[in-house]
């Protein structure tokens, strides 16, 4: 988490700053950005692709950080568990 605010804050901040406030390498950085992605970070990328468009189809605006902010959005909306993800279907879904 520390590598990825880093590698977001590039051109804001100077790495060997983040990297001592945040008390890691530049080198673990490094090492950091030449791993591939995982298959945790890569289930989440694509299963935020599905939610952004259920949302967009919806009709919410999820161009901005306060997606679902306005309320609950998904209230009434069933939902099944995929890991650690819940995630709203249509009523009498089956996965």
């Amino acid at each position: 988490m520390r590598f990825r605010f880093i590698d977001n804050h590039r051109g804001i901040w100077p790495l060997y700053l983040m990297c001592r406030v945040l008390r890691v390498s530049a080198q673990g950085y490094y090492a950091w950005k030449q791993r591939p992605e995982s298959k945790r970070d890569r289930a989440n990328r694509e299963l935020l692709v599905h939610v952004l468009n259920a949302a967009e189809e919806l009709g919410f605006d999820t161009r901005g950080p306060e997606i679902g902010v306005r309320g609950n959005i998904w209230s009434g909306v069933e939902h099944i568990h995929i890991g650690n993800h819940h995630i709203p279907v249509e009523p009498g879904f089956e996965p």
